[in-house]
């Protein structure tokens, strides 16, 4: 079971406290997932994490970033592709 960190960006809501104004800002929290259940990385400004149990993700990893983290060997073909 390789299991890779990822960063998920979340949302945290403000109730207003004195005022009539709230708020919602990002935050990022670690994410540990099985790289063997990932099934499709999709990215549209941030990426898309879609699990085999349909579960969701947006991460701010690319997905080059994630595919290098699962397999190495990646990173280095994508480096040589490039130097070509």
């Amino acid at each position: 079971m390789p299991f890779i960190k990822l960063t998920m960006q979340c949302s945290i809501y403000q109730p207003p406290s004195t005022g009539v104004i709230e708020s919602t800002r990002s935050a990022y929290e670690p994410l540990y997932v099985n790289s063997d259940n990932i099934e499709t990385l999709f990215e549209a400004g941030i990426t898309i994490v879609r699990m085999a149990s349909g579960e969701r993700f947006d991460v701010i990893e690319k997905p080059e970033a994630i595919l290098a983290l699962i397999n190495p060997c990646v990173q280095k073909v994508s480096n040589e592709e490039t130097n070509v």
